[in-house]
């Protein structure tokens, strides 16, 4: 996808702000910007045209818009970026926790828009990817878990070595056509029964 065809939805009750935010994204060839008053609001239209971007804007931020913000920010698996007047330290920590790509504090100027969504999304990818490898090694720590507590049992139940333990797993994962930390979770499960 061409950068030009991102959809791009922003949250922003202020007319003036949402103007500022629009122009900057034109100019750094941006085109699909859907404006929307609330965060309620964009729900409703998610499910028609899905978001690469969303820019949230609230100039006067509350806890409770902030926590909503944050929450709404971490279902969405998007970029998100956050333009805000004056916030404490906690909420800008917290927007990093919460998946925001980009969280500006006082800083919204039309010829810095482009620039900090182009860096929102490389941050976001850099954290997806980061996310995924994490997701990954569990996953491989939790297999390797679990493929060690399979060999044990075929040691304890047929006699296997170690070895003969393994190629046994790992011919049923080909017959079954599944991986072998699969087959080893199958053979620790059916064992507790």
């Amino acid at each position: 996808m061409h950068d030009s065809e991102l959809v791009f939805y922003l949250v922003s009750n202020d007319d003036d702000r949402a103007t500022v935010i629009q122009d900057g994204l034109r100019d750094f060839g941006y085109r699909l910007i859907f404006v929307v008053p609330s965060l309620a609001a964009i729900a409703n239209q998610v499910d028609q045209q899905s978001p690469d971007v969303v820019i949230i804007d609230d100039a006067f931020p509350t806890r409770v818009s902030l926590r909503d913000s944050f929450a709404f920010a971490e279902s969405l698996g998007c970029t998100v970026v956050m333009f805000v007047g004056a916030v404490d330290d906690a909420a800008a920590r917290a927007s990093i926790d919460h998946g925001v790509s980009a969280f500006i504090v006082d800083g919204l100027a039309r010829n810095r828009v482009g620039s900090i969504i182009t860096v929102a999304r490389a941050r976001h990818q850099l954290m997806s990817g980061l996310k995924s490898d994490l997701e990954t090694a569990a996953i491989s720590v939790n297999d390797a878990d679990n493929l060690e507590r399979a060999k044990s049992i075929l040691l304890n139940t047929k006699g296997f070595s170690e070895e003969q333990a393994y190629v046994f797993l790992r011919s049923a994962a080909m017959n079954a056509r599944k991986s072998i930390g699969e087959v080893a979770a199958m053979l620790v499960e059916s064992s507790k029964k």
